[in-house]
């Protein structure tokens, strides 16, 4: 196992990366987030790789009133513990609880869940730093800040994708 950490940060899109999404709808309790097969592996995995791992997810079911910004901290709480538990670490979640209409800098595609992240953490390289999601906004987002991109999809996981990266490097 690589214990030099070659690679600054890590972001991961959260639904359908760290747990299953739920297809026309919302994780709205620790009962519906579902921790993908793998994921846990992954993770410690990459934390061998990259200096940070940082969260970064849309989570519009707050714009819409489906669910309150206090029960998607206790969903990241819920996600937090398991990981660490599991030997894993993620160093912060970031999410964007505004509507598509509301026009907001945090959403991605656009970039301001990043921008967040490197004031709190001044000395992430995007330049040297990944982003791993399973939907066009997450892909897109990240190149905007030159970041190294990775689509993922439910035939080809977090898992599967950092067991092909330890390879490659």
């Amino acid at each position: 196992m690589i214990v030099n950490k070659q690679f600054d940060t890590l972001f991961l899109d959260r639904d359908g990366v760290i747990n299953r999404q739920i297809i026309d709808g919302y994780v709205t309790s620790i009962q519906e987030f579902k921790f993908i097969n793998g994921v846990f592996s992954a993770i410690n995995k990459l934390n061998n790789i990259f200096r940070r791992i940082i969260v970064v997810t849309n989570q519009q079911c707050i714009g819409k009133g489906i669910i309150t910004h206090e029960e998607v901290k206790k969903i990241h709480e819920f996600m937090l513990i398991n990981i660490k538990n599991n030997g894993g670490k993620i160093d912060a979640v970031y999410y964007c609880p505004h509507l598509v209409s509301d026009n907001c800098f945090c959403r991605k595609p656009l970039t301001g869940l990043f921008i967040k992240a490197k004031d709190e953490y001044p000395e992430i390289k995007f330049e040297k730093s990944f982003m791993v999601g399973d939907s066009i906004s997450d892909i897109e987002a990240g190149k905007k800040l030159n970041l190294n991109t990775k689509k993922i999809t439910k035939n080809y996981t977090l898992f599967d994708w950092v067991n092909d990266f330890i390879v490659e490097i």
